[in-house]
């Protein structure tokens, strides 16, 4: 999930809350960012390094009944294609943030690799750990993140650590 600033986030929380799930997209449009709910189908926007690693699952569910299941090898990728409009916001009192949750099987001693690109190469980036289970909110403005940017972001690749795993979305 993207969320830009603590406003987008309310906006969105209530949103989320005056609808059931089931009734949301899979992947939803927002002026803040894109939002995958994963209640309806696959968004045609995911893509692995091997596809049959990805499904949808009610195993573990955060927000309505399912969620994204990436049964991951080791150092395999999860992309997400999305443009993502980037600001540098160094001077603002509330930083851009990208915002998700991670349910983890079992706890992992090598991160996992977020970076977002432009043209193929990377411009941020943050590693963070999988040394828990269950589910884990992650929160990093972009401002704290490794590189730098300017302008849209095409997509996000997501690297799995060293062991094979399982983690929910």
């Amino acid at each position: 999930m993207l969320i830009k600033n603590s406003l987008a986030y309310a906006i969105t929380l209530s949103f989320c809350l005056s609808l059931p799930a089931q009734a949301l997209p899979s992947l939803s449009h927002e002026p803040f960012g894109d939002l995958y709910l994963f209640e309806d189908e696959m968004p045609n926007t995911l893509s692995t390094s091997n596809d049959h690693q990805l499904s949808l699952s009610k195993e573990h569910a955060k927000d309505g009944v399912q969620s994204l299941k990436w049964q991951y090898q080791p150092q395999s990728t999860l992309t997400l294609n999305n443009e993502v409009n980037y600001q540098d916001d160094k001077n603002t009192a509330t930083p851009l943030t990208f915002m998700m949750w991670i349910y983890n099987e079992k706890p992992q001693s090598t991160p996992l690799t977020l970076q977002f690109k432009q043209n193929n190469q990377v411009a941020l980036s943050f590693k963070t750990e999988l040394n828990f289970t269950g589910w884990r909110g992650i929160a990093v403005p972009f401002r704290d993140m490794k590189g730098s940017a300017t302008g849209k972001l095409d997509k996000l690749v997501i690297t799995a650590p060293d062991q094979a795993g399982t983690l929910f979305f």
